[in-house]
């Protein structure tokens, strides 16, 4: 049975929460062990509705900046906030809810179905009998079929386990799993980098339609240059912990481009990619 999926208006519309907030970060530093400082007084203001690309070589600080936001590690001086909900102490657990994050490996339990791993993103607010019988209630098996209907995915699809799918579908269900928490950010950490470039753009478009459609705001670290002038609205680059560059893409120039990645710059800084973007709403299987 096919489940038609409405666009809202916005996604408060559906998520019954307050109007999209901001995710705020002021002066925000981390330091791990042996004085490597991850974050160095980092102040951002990410908006809802826009994309905002993490660019970076590795270690530069944009995995810990996204765990630092859903309150996977504690800075060690600053603030984090969404809204006006501090990810700290009292409103940590409210704050938390209003973001969702996917990941390079996909995160997902290979051996459930994709129903199932769809569904898992509700498990916070769903009894402990129902998690141990995977008995999900009948309007979170709705919402779970809205959500991959929305990424692409067909109903045929469902109730393949999760390791009989392609890389590109397995993060799309990963998008799917977020979107059940009806996030007002969503973060994705490094969400293309094991995928192929057709792959990449698919995931991509998908992000990009969330930010335009339902007014998501997504913030996505990538290594890939021309992924990030194709596709975001606003590019954070970053180095040692720090942020040297906070402006739109036509902005970031070869030089700046240079100053972030050093001599890797030289390898990677096409900004055109051999394949071309698929329409729009036509997803690859």
């Amino acid at each position: 049975m096919m489940y038609p999926y409405r666009v809202p208006r916005s996604w408060s519309e559906t998520s019954g929460q307050s109007p999209l907030s901001c995710l705020s970060f002021q002066n925000v530093t981390k330091t791990y062990e042996g004085a490597v400082r991850a974050l160095d007084e980092v102040t951002l203001d990410l908006e809802p509705g826009l994309l905002t690309v993490l660019l970076g070589a590795s270690g530069s600080g944009k995995t810990t900046l996204l765990k630092t936001a859903i309150g996977l590690v504690e800075p060690d001086s600053g603030t984090v906030r969404i809204g006006s909900l501090a990810m700290a102490g009292r409103t940590k657990s409210a704050a938390r809810r209003r973001l969702a994050m996917i990941h390079q490996d996909f995160g997902l339990v290979t051996r459930l179905s994709v129903a199932r791993n769809v569904m898992a993103g509700v498990c916070t607010e769903t009894s402990l009998w129902r998690l141990l019988l995977q008995a999900y209630p009948k309007d979170v098996q709705l919402r779970a079929a809205e959500a991959l209907f929305s990424v692409g995915l067909t109903a045929s699809q469902f109730n393949r386990k999760a390791r009989d799918l392609s890389g590109g579908q397995m993060q799309r269900v990963g998008i799917a799993r977020a979107l059940m928490r009806y996030p007002q950010i969503l973060l994705a950490d490094e969400p293309i980098a094991s995928l192929d470039p057709a792959a990449s753009d698919n995931v991509m478009q998908i992000l990009r339609r969330l930010c335009d459609e339902r007014g998501i705001g997504v913030v996505c670290s990538l290594h890939q240059i021309s992924f990030a002038r194709r596709y975001a609205d606003r590019i954070v680059a970053m180095r040692h912990g720090q942020v040297i560059f906070d402006g739109p893409p036509s902005a970031f120039s070869g030089e700046r481009l240079e100053h972030v990645f050093g001599q890797e710059a030289t390898a990677t800084s096409t900004p055109r990619l051999a394949h071309p973007v698929p329409a729009a709403g036509k997803y690859m299987t």
